[in-house]
């Protein structure tokens, strides 16, 4: 699988997720210097969106 398909596999799994609230979270952990709460925030989403991009990959390439 090239960059380009990888690219747009995980760009349409990740397009039905929060991540529009996860970034309004952020911005309020920063506002009050909640940092813990950004790492928190940010690990979950990273790992959300990692978990997502790899199923949507393995999902394609179970349908060649």
């Amino acid at each position: 699988m090239i960059e380009k398909e990888m690219y747009a596999i995980c760009s349409q799994a990740l397009a039905n997720t929060p991540l529009e609230a996860d970034c309004k979270e952020i911005a309020k952990a920063v506002q009050y210097g909640d940092y813990n709460a950004v790492a928190k925030i940010l690990k979950i989403t990273i790992a959300t969106s990692v978990t997502v991009c790899i199923q949507a990959a393995l999902e394609n390439q179970n349908k060649k």
